[in-house]
């Protein structure tokens, strides 16, 4: 789950969404450690040197543009993600009734067309989350805590020693769960289909149905079939509920031991009150996309 399916890259759209995704999630991972900074420059200057409204007018105008960047970034991001979804789906809604047709009308024939009419339309559909919610997440998640570590290192080697120790984490329990999710995932699309196909089928044999009255029957088939899919989507969202309260638990333990840390070397006089600042206002931010990326790939484990 911690890597983008080379299967959907193979149309320009996706590509190009990717490219432009990244560039922003850096441009983002720049403005986190830019707006840190910042703000604990303001604090500093505040609190130690007394500085007034006036001396810290600049700074503060300063962090209100990077704010006000990182804002429009996520928007951008988030933008480009719903518009590559929509390329991606209609290329890949056209090669699929393309291909669908070319088999011919004995191998249609011999198929459930509900099937395949979940999967081209609430199937294809479902990538909107994949593009506009997990990719972004993805490569904003990749570039935000290495820049945040990075420059952690130049400030408080100790710091970032405990960050790359902890960040890790995060990625290695996504993953675990993450295995659960994909199997409990599949599990419920094939109910998705079974009752898909199930339910147009009815549809379209209703006539002959009614003439032999075997409506009933198809009736209480019909509620065992939703039953077996309701039982998968809760079960899914069961794991989507522990995969939530695991990574921020790792996050909240994360911030918790560096946080510690600081404050005791910051009253021993061994690390100065604008680095420690600064690491602080930076820890949460490096866990931050992390615990987002485990949130949008449970939304987009369906379109996958």
């Amino acid at each position: 789950m911690s890597r983008i399916d080379p299967r959907l890259l193979r149309g320009g759209a996706a590509r190009r969404t990717v490219i432009a995704v990244g560039a922003c999630g850096v441009l983002q991972g720049l403005c986190v450690i830019a707006g840190a900074v910042l703000l604990a420059t303001i604090i500093t200057d505040v609190f130690q040197a007394g500085a007034g409204l006036a001396q810290v007018a600049e700074p503060l105008g300063a962090f209100a543009a990077v704010v006000g960047l990182r804002a429009a970034l996520v928007w951008l991001a988030e933008g480009i993600g719903h518009h590559g979804a929509a390329g991606v789906v209609s290329e890949m809604r056209i090669e699929g009734l393309r291909a669908t047709l070319a088999q011919g009308p004995m191998v249609i024939g011999a198929r459930r067309s509900g099937e395949a009419a979940a999967n081209l339309t609430s199937g294809l559909d479902g990538l909107d989350a994949y593009f506009a919610g997990f990719v972004p997440q993805l490569l904003v998640g990749a570039a935000v805590p290495l820049l945040a570590i990075a420059y952690v290192l130049t400030v408080d080697w100790v710091s970032a020693l405990i960050l790359a120790a902890t960040v890790p984490l995060i990625p290695l329990f996504m993953v675990i769960i993450g295995r659960m999710a994909e199997r409990r995932t599949q599990r419920r699309w094939r109910a998705f289909e079974l009752l898909g196909g199930h339910f147009l089928d009815v549809l379209q044999g209703l006539p002959t149905l009614r003439v032999f009255s075997r409506g009933a029957e198809q009736v209480e088939r019909i509620r065992e079939v939703s039953a077996r899919f309701r039982r998968e989507t809760m079960a899914t969202l069961r794991i989507a509920f522990l995969s939530a309260l695991v990574l921020e638990l790792l996050a909240s333990l994360g911030v918790a031991l560096l946080a510690v840390t600081i404050g005791i070397r910051l009253v021993g006089g061994g690390l100065g009150l604008r680095a420690g600042l600064t690491v602080l206002i930076l820890a949460p931010e490096v866990y931050l996309p992390l615990r987002s990326i485990g949130i949008s790939f449970h939304a987009s484990a369906s379109g996958l």
